[in-house]
């Protein structure tokens, strides 16, 4: 079933100028933004930074260490955003407006995310919201922020807005390829994992997929094919950090959206936890008694014997 199959031809002339208007909506809007505040840099812009150079310099993520400056592999966050900082740098490295250049593509990104809203309200909702709901993003004057910002908001925003959009499709569908698409929307959602830390807060969707299924044998097929899209990028970067440092995950960095998902090691230790995992435990009291993470970076890799 197409997206647009429930729409006659007068329909899809008027939705198609609708899409045009909206996309250029957004690129003028996030222009003016771009034009008007200039890139900018964040505190945790520089660190992607760094391990895109790095990437071109050795062709290897590495980051360097808060205090002692050794490269060591980089697990503070996922790798999707400094590749993407890597592939400007290496055709554009040379340009003294770089910054800009980068926010130029990210100003590119939040218009196809404009037309992916677009699309998703006219799949499930209808002409009406289809419009309307593009407008609003088109419009959307904290995405003209992420725009604009060296950080990688605008490119996660793309990626779990295809992710949705590929998901409602899916589920939607009743064809003998929704095997397949369902296999593509694990793929879109780790995908957008590689920007942002998402995979903690997955499992929020696997009741739709056992609701819109006939029955628990086809549900547990569709699970399983959804499992593997999924895999097919966490698993490699996570098995990557697991071979390099010793650190099974996605990122090592906690922060307040992920304080639900790393709760365990943002508590101080009991003297139960102590005599569980010693080690453990110490650098959860450290973790937890901290006030710079980035400085306690060293002393935890020591401590894990993860790097010197």
């Amino acid at each position: 079933m197409s997206i647009f199959s429930n729409f006659n031809t007068s329909n899809k002339k008027i939705l198609l100028f609708w899409g045009l208007v909206i996309l250029m909506l957004s690129v003028v809007v996030n222009s003016i933004a771009l034009c008007s505040l200039g890139s900018r840099l964040e505190p945790d812009s520089v660190g992607y930074i760094r391990v895109a150079k790095n990437f071109i310099e050795y062709g290897s993520l590495l980051e360097n260490d808060y205090e002692s400056g050794v490269l060591v592999p980089f697990t503070e966050r996922t790798p999707g955003y400094p590749l993407f900082l890597a592939g400007i740098y290496k055709l554009f490295g040379g340009s003294k407006s770089i910054t800009t250049i980068i926010a130029t593509f990210q100003v590119l990104f939040l218009a196809a995310s404009s037309l992916l809203v677009f699309i998703l309200g006219m799949y499930a909702f209808g002409e009406r919201v289809c419009v309307v709901s593009g407008l609003f993003a088109a419009a959307d004057p904290w995405a003209s922020l992420a725009g604009i910002m060296i950080l990688p908001d605008s490119l996660f925003y793309f990626a779990t807005t295809l992710s949705i959009l590929i998901g409602v499709y899916t589920l939607k569908s009743n064809n003998s390829t929704k095997w397949i698409k369902a296999f593509l929307w694990g793929v879109s959602i780790g995908f957008s994992s590689m920007f942002r830390s998402v995979i903690s807060y997955f499992w929020l969707i696997t009741l739709p997929i056992f609701i819109y299924n006939s029955s628990i044998r086809r549900a547990t097929v569709f699970f399983i094919l959804f499992m593997m899209g999924i895999i097919l990028f966490t698993g490699g970067w996570a098995y990557r950090n697991y071979k390099t440092t010793g650190f099974w995950g996605l990122q090592s960095a906690t922060g307040v959206s992920l304080l639900w998902a790393s709760h365990n090691l943002t508590r101080p230790s009991t003297a139960n936890d102590y005599k569980i995992d010693p080690k453990l435990a110490k650098v959860r009291d450290m973790v937890a008694s901290g006030t710079n993470p980035m400085k306690l970076m060293t002393p935890i890799r020591k401590e894990l014997n993860l790097s010197p």
